[in-house]
Formats: C-alpha cells, structure tokens, sequence
C-alpha cells in the first residue's frame, strides 16, 4: 500500500511538473537579400527561427519580412535552425479560380533550399541573410528534416486571398 502511495505522488509531482523550462532569446533585425538584389515588391516573405536541439522543435519564432527587414523577438540563444519561405502570387490561369480570388505560388528560393544553421549569440542583434536562388548541387541536412520542410510546405498556406 505505501509503495502505491509513493506511486501516486510521483504520478501527481509529473503531472503538474516544474513548467517548460525556456532557453534565454535574444532579439534579431535585419535584411533580407536573394542572391544580393531586395526581395521583389508584392513577394510574400517569412522568416522562422527555431532550435537546433533534439529531433522536435522545442523553441522557436516566426515573422514576416516586410520591404526586405524583419525583426524577430525572442529568438533562442544557441545553435538554431533559420528558414526562410518567400513566394510571389500571381492569378490563377484557371478562370474559375481567378474568379474566387484563388492565385498561383511561384516560390523564389531553389525547390532545395534548405534551413540554414546559425548561432544565436546574446551580444548579436544585428542579423542578415543573403539567400542564394540557385539550385543547390549539395544538399546540407538530412532526409528527416527535407521530410519535415516538406510537411511544413504542405501545411502552412501563404497564397490564400488576404
């Protein structure tokens, strides 16, 4: 019987837990280029940030980039993943979706591109990003995180009529 008391409160102390522990964040601002010319006018850009740790995303932010700048609060300190999705929308050939307002993504980064890996340190608050539109010869991460990328494409809808 003590032995399933004892059971019980470690139960009830995992159960209520000491709360997420959070990683120190740091703010980042900056520019965003691809291929050293500004982002075209009209592209829809977002820049995400999000731990390097593990195998899940466990910390991590997300913002648009507007005109070329972004700036991102609550950045984690430490090794972080940094990705990137700009698309252009344009209207649909189909004239039944053009009517409905539907419209086309043309994504401007190389259908390889992948999450760059950074550190984000505490002292740096100035950050920018030269993207590359080339098409990648080597692709840099592995087949579980092209997986992930892919999943978060599918799911995250940037072309929808705003």
């Amino acid at each position: 019987m003590r032995f399933l008391g004892v059971v019980w409160g470690m139960v009830c102390v995992l159960a209520v837990g000491c709360g997420e522990e959070k990683l120190p964040v740091v703010t980042w601002e900056g520019d965003v280029t691809l291929s050293g010319k500004p982002i075209p006018k009209g592209a829809t850009a977002v820049i995400t940030v999000y731990t390097a740790l593990g195998e899940g995303i466990s910390q991590g932010t997300q913002g648009e980039i507007v005109n070329g700048h972004y700036l991102l609060k609550d950045v984690p300190v430490g090794d972080v993943w940094v990705d990137f999705n700009i698309v252009r929308r344009t209207p649909s050939q189909n004239t039944q979706d053009a009517g409905r307002g539907i419209m086309n993504c043309e994504s401007l980064l190389p259908e390889n591109f992948q999450p760059l890996r950074e550190k984000a340190e505490k002292s740096e608050r100035e950050k920018h990003f030269n993207l590359s539109t080339e098409k990648s010869k080597k692709l840099s991460s592995t087949r579980k995180s092209q997986k992930k990328r892919e999943k978060y494409k599918k799911s995250t809808y940037f072309c929808a009529k705003r």
